[in-house]
């Protein structure tokens, strides 16, 4: 069936009312039932007021001259999450963009920048000027700026032990490296709750030198130490790999747990 005019310029339908009945204000363009619908084809569709749609498919580009107004979710390609634009402003006056429901972006009106309200998750994030951040929560990883903790037990004496961390155990890198004291209740320790800080470098493969040793500064505060210390350090070996070890001031007569973490710096 072909709907046509002589006329090159409009075509208007409904354009005045009859005196039988006013013109339908809703079309419906149904496909034999009432609960299909049919398929439409044409070059250019202007919406004078609202175009509305649960779906909007576009083959090969949507050009918009105005704004737009999204309500709800909009998938991009495959995707299992999409975008969901929420058309209520918050406390500055602009629209939050969500992907799964976890992640949340908002985009600053009054500087160029880009705000997270709860978190921002993404495989890489760049940013060619400058990053500030109201606090970083850590994750557990070697990665840089990522934590790996341990415990060992240990009998502490005057002479160094190893620690259990070596080698492969970390990345080459600097760390932060914090030690947990709380060997009180064993005989001949005294400590209580004492934590233990440093920086030191790490070297992941293999050594060739016997008599490298390298004691890491540290700082310590807590409970109470009752004049008692350990020590940290690394030590490589001939043909082998690094250590890490410990000492302390006092002879210790049982194992103790000693808590030990290291933060990737560099």
């Amino acid at each position: 069936m072909m709907i046509g005019s002589a006329n090159t310029g409009s075509l208007h339908i409904n354009y005045r009312q009859t005196a039988i009945a006013n013109a339908p204000a809703n079309w419906y363009w149904r496909c034999g039932s009432s609960t299909s619908w049919s398929n439409h084809h044409w070059g250019i569709g202007c919406g004078n007021t609202c175009l509305q749609s649960p779906i909007v498919c576009a083959t090969s580009c949507l050009k918009v001259a105005g704004k737009i107004r999204l309500d709800g979710s909009y998938l991009l390609g495959d995707a299992t999450y999409g975008f969901r634009f929420n058309s209520s402003a918050d406390s500055y006056n602009n629209v939050i963009m969500y992907d799964d429901g976890h992640t949340c972006f908002r985009t600053c009106t009054s500087s160029p920048i880009v705000c997270a309200t709860t978190s921002v998750k993404a495989a890489c994030v760049c940013a060619t000027g400058n990053m500030c951040h109201q606090g970083l929560t850590l994750s557990t990883g070697t990665d840089i700026d990522q934590y790996f903790q341990c415990s060992a037990s240990l009998t502490l004496t005057t002479a160094w032990l190893n620690t259990g961390v070596q080698g492969t155990s970390l990345p080459t890198g600097t760390y932060i490296v914090k030690v947990f004291v709380s060997n009180y209740p064993t005989s001949g320790g005294s400590q209580y709750s004492v934590t233990y800080s440093g920086i030191m470098s790490w070297h992941t493969s293999s050594t060739n030198d016997s008599g490298f040793t390298s004691e890491i500064p540290l700082h310590a505060i807590g409970h109470a130490d009752n004049d008692e210390r350990i020590f940290l350090r690394t030590c490589a070996t001939a043909a082998g790999i690094a250590y890490l070890q410990m000492a302390t001031t006092v002879n210790t007569g049982g194992s103790s747990s000693y808590d030990m973490c290291f933060r990737r710096m560099m």
